[in-house]
């Protein structure tokens, strides 16, 4: 063989064995950080609309899945199911965006108030995960939640409720969960 050959094909089976291990550093630093389930609600004697969007998340195949859920009146007990994985966006490790999920609650009600209560479901693993609520009325209290006042009343009847879900343990993948990520719950306040 030449000595040009062989340069050529040394610079080919460089080029091949570079992109090996580029490829094989990024699968390594690529996890499946998911969390995948569904978002309830309970309502005791009352009548509350709710909507909801998701931003933040990627689909398994990386896409965007920046959701938005339709608004539904919740009158009895209700379930949301999120049809795609939530995934963590990891292709900018070890920087993670965080999910986020916003809801807007809105009491529908002219004659009574509601309190709105959440609480986490067991597909958020919380050794893995940190998740926070947060309200645009009053101050986001996790046992007591938020009261929207009446409709048409002197208090705020809407609120929007954010749930923010932060990846805490970015060494070991989230394990495979489905469940309840969420559970909201409206009843009317004990002094209303």
């Amino acid at each position: 063989m030449s000595k040009r050959i062989r340069l050529v094909l040394s610079i080919c089976i460089l080029a091949l064995c570079l992109s090996t291990l580029t490829f094989g550093v990024l699968a390594a630093v690529q996890k499946n950080n998911q969390i995948k389930g569904e978002i309830g609600f309970s309502a005791d004697n009352c009548n509350v609309s709710i909507s909801a969007s998701i931003s933040g998340a990627v689909k398994e195949d990386g896409s965007a899945n920046n959701a938005n859920l339709a608004t539904t009146t919740v009158t009895d007990n209700l379930a949301w199911q999120i049809n795609d994985v939530l995934c963590f966006d990891e292709k900018n490790y070890p920087t993670i965006p965080d999910i986020v999920i916003t809801f807007v609650v809105t009491n529908n009600s002219s004659t009574v108030a509601v309190k709105v209560t959440a609480s986490l479901g067991s597909a958020i693993p919380t050794d893995h995960v940190s998740a926070t609520f947060a309200s645009t009325v009053g101050t986001w209290s996790n046992t007591d939640g938020i009261t929207l006042g009446k409709k048409g009343g002197t208090e705020a009847s809407s609120a929007t409720i954010t749930l923010t879900i932060h990846l805490t343990d970015k060494v070991n993948t989230l394990p495979a969960t489905q469940g309840r990520l969420v559970s909201f719950k409206f009843e009317t306040p004990t002094n209303s």
